[in-house]
């Protein structure tokens, strides 16, 4: 069949499978890299620098709860998902690793711990927006990375293939 004499029948197929097997072996050691920062910052928080009261951190509605970093007077930074009153006690959501577990969805477990306020040195609310923005930088980052990494790759498969 002569379709297949000088490789797939498809030109494109043959320079993407090309392109790839160089990619893959020349840069396999900052791909690697680039995709351990992007899984590293991809889950980063970003708190408020200001301090704010017990009252504004509580937030009535639950589906709303801001995730908090407070810092106890030892110098303990405790991260938790959420604190609220029970009982005229102050209480937080920690997440911590199941133990024994394989399913993702079941790798965390939330308890529920009691917090001294006359303790607490600062509480810190999580700032979503802040959040957000730097995860986004992050990706588009690594994105651009990863282009400049590809485009001499992909330079050199062109200029091979044209005879230059």
């Amino acid at each position: 069949m002569e379709l297949f004499k000088d490789g797939f029948c498809f030109p494109i197929i043959d320079y993407i499978l090309i392109a790839m097997i160089r990619f893959t072996f020349t840069y396999l050691k900052p791909i690697a890299l680039l995709l351990s920062v992007v899984v590293l910052f991809q889950c980063c928080k970003v708190y408020d620098k200001q301090s704010v009261s017990i009252e504004q951190a509580i937030n009535k509605d639950p589906k709303k709860a801001k995730r908090v970093k407070i810092e106890m007077d030892d110098g303990e930074k405790i991260v938790l998902d959420s604190i609220y009153y029970k009982d005229n006690e102050l209480y937080g959501l920690l997440s911590k690793p199941k133990e024994n577990s394989t399913s993702a969805k079941a790798m965390k477990v939330k308890e529920e711990i009691k917090i001294e306020e006359d303790k607490i040195v600062q509480i810190r609310p999580q700032n979503r927006a802040k959040s957000i923005t730097v995860t986004v930088f992050i990706m588009a980052g690594s994105v651009f990375a990863g282009l400049i990494i590809l485009f001499p790759i992909l330079w050199n498969v062109t200029s091979e293939d044209n005879g230059n």
